[in-house]
């Protein structure tokens, strides 16, 4: 089916979601950004998405990848955390796709709470940053709060960003010179924290912007060699603002015309 088919919403809900889905958020990701980071580094890239315009080529030394994600405070409100410290971001079910040259679907991080074939549910990992990652220093600033369904809710501001990614990184071997290419998806919304008498506005969906990546990594690379020696881009997609309702963020690496293709598993 085509990436606007309806169908998308009941076969995401196969995967991982249980509700009906905004089919528009998909072709979103293909935007303008909403609005940019608060203290996002001069010279980042915030319009557009990375694009692959060919056939992924790596060297063969990068035998894995991880997708992440990044929430920020808007530029517009820089301390959400402050302004309404009872809305947080609730995030679940975080998925990174290897898509190979004759459409099979690979899913290689599952970062649910739930097996999926046979890959277990790992969950999301996650902590915040500084908001320009100077130094890569993490701390659980605002805690990570379980919530009902699955998941668990973070805020983000006042300097900090909240960075996260599925637990376990996927393994690309088996795969070299069949890899057309990756698609990644992960849910957020606004809730208010458990037990507070509140409600979110209107407003609040202008307080946090998401967007999602993906990074390559080497052989037996230690997570901590990230600190002096960053990994390979594979891409990122442009943030878009995270509304009280449950909805699809999305990163790939098709182009316009390659997405117009793309086919998902029946």
């Amino acid at each position: 089916m085509a990436l606007n088919d309806t169908k998308l919403a009941n076969w995401m809900s196969r995967h991982g979601g249980n509700w009906q889905m905004d089919i528009g958020a998909y072709i979103g990701m293909d935007k303008a950004p909403d609005e940019i980071p608060a203290d996002w580094p001069i010279g980042f890239p915030h319009t557009n998405r990375e694009i692959w315009n060919a056939p992924i080529i790596f060297p063969q030394t990068y035998e894995r990848n991880t997708a992440w994600g990044q929430i920020y405070a808007a530029d517009s409100e820089r301390n959400p955390q402050i302004l309404r410290p009872n809305v947080r971001v609730h995030l679940r079910d975080f998925y990174l796709y290897l898509i190979t040259f004759d459409n099979e679907w690979i899913l290689l991080q599952n970062g649910s709470q739930t097996g999926i074939g046979n890959l277990p549910g790992n969950g999301i990992g996650g902590l915040n940053y500084y908001e320009d990652f100077h130094d890569n220093h993490e701390e659980d600033v605002f805690g990570r709060f379980p919530e009902e369904g699955g998941g668990y809710s973070i805020q983000a501001g006042g300097g900090w960003n909240f960075h996260f990614w599925p637990i376990g990184q996927a393994f690309l071997e088996n795969h070299y010179g069949n890899i057309k290419g990756f698609f990644a998806i992960c849910y957020a919304r606004l809730v208010i924290e458990a037990g507070k008498e509140d409600a979110i506005t209107n407003e609040d969906e202008r307080l946090y912007i998401m967007s999602l990546g993906a990074d390559f990594w080497g052989p037996n690379r230690p997570l901590t060699k990230e600190k002096e020696d960053p990994n390979p881009s594979v891409g990122g997609s442009c943030h878009k603002y995270i509304t009280r309702d449950w909805q699809p963020f999305v990163f790939h690496t098709f182009t316009p015309h390659q997405v117009a293709g793309l086919r998902f598993p029946e």
